[in-house]
């Protein structure tokens, strides 16, 4: 994927994001500076899984996994 600066990019909103600029001091030598500021949405995911089928194979993780999450008493 090729680069751009961002002063190659029209100013205002698009479908994904909006450019502004403002007036800022800046040490870069030719006075330009290119700043991103991201907002990204919270999210969350959760899952349940029975690992301690025996068809899976891995009922001994899963005795081991359980104890030490103290899910249930050792078998």
């Amino acid at each position: 994927m090729a680069r751009c600066s961002l002063f190659d990019l029209p100013l205002g909103s698009g479908a994904l994001w909006t450019i502004t600029e403002e007036q800022v001091e800046t040490k870069a030598r030719d006075g330009r500076e290119d700043v991103v500021t991201s907002v990204l949405s919270a999210w969350s995911a959760e899952t349940t899984a029975d690992v301690d089928r025996e068809d899976l194979g891995l009922p001994a993780a899963a005795r081991v996994i359980k104890k030490a999450l103290g899910l249930t008493k050792l078998r």
